[in-house]
């Protein structure tokens, strides 16, 4: 089965588990993916992993361990829900040997996240990976988080190229869309009339002429709906 087959799986698995309680979840992560998709062993998918929170212990819902290593922890959410991040990242502060945190959830959250940085939660580096068919970067979290080939510099890099790539993406579209309005918010009649002048009097045309010209027409500018 190749990579973006397990990961159309995936998708299938979760377009079932509309509504269903985390425990389902839980369940399809620990077998489906972990050791079917991912090819962990059972023993290295530590399930209900604790974690020491001062007084008191949670259990973090998965941790991926290879090598005797703890690599990767994932915080599992009903399919509907936005929420667990703050959890997540409070595990990561915790144990502090792990820098890869996921959060499943409405999409896939991949997170790297550096313990040295202070940067704001919406700004740590991270990919958000919607549950849909044919998604190329479900594909590449498929074959990154590979047991065989399970490498944590590798996992960081992708993260942090294609966070820059998604940030620097989003910022064009920005731009541009705020270009338009500054263009839509400066186009009026006045201009219109005001460059056709200056494109005929550049051909060459008479002032008085293109003046004469431009009254014998109607020229207004009308909003279009989106």
């Amino acid at each position: 089965m190749t990579n973006m087959e397990k990961w159309n799986r995936l998708v299938d698995s979760y377009n079932r588990l509309s509504g269903q309680l985390e425990a389902v979840v839980q369940f399809i992560w620990e077998n489906d993916v972990c050791q079917d998709y991912f090819g962990f062993p059972r023993e290295n998918v530590n399930s209900q992993r604790i974690v020491q929170m001062g007084s008191t212990s949670k259990r973090a819902d998965i941790v991926l361990k290879k090598d005797e290593n703890e690599e990767c922890i994932f915080e599992l959410k009903r399919t509907s829900l936005t929420i667990g991040l703050e959890q997540l990242f409070s595990y990561l502060i915790q144990i502090r040997t792990i820098s890869i945190g996921v959060l499943a959830g409405d999409k896939l959250h991949v997170y790297y996240y550096d313990y040295m940085s202070t940067d704001s939660t919406e700004l740590r580096p991270h990919i958000e990976i919607p549950f849909e068919h044919d998604n190329a970067d479900g594909e590449k979290f498929i074959e990154l988080f590979n047991y065989d080939s399970f490498n944590r510099d590798e996992i960081r890099q992708w993260i942090l190229e294609r966070d820059a790539q998604i940030r620097s993406e989003r910022m064009q579209r920005d731009n541009s869309r705020q270009n338009v309005e500054r263009i839509i918010d400066t186009l009026s009649e006045t201009l219109v009339i005001d460059l056709l002048k200056q494109h005929f009097i550049n051909e060459g045309f008479p002032e008085e002429d293109v003046n004469h010209a431009l009254e014998t027409r109607l020229i207004s500018v009308e909003s279009r709906p989106p």
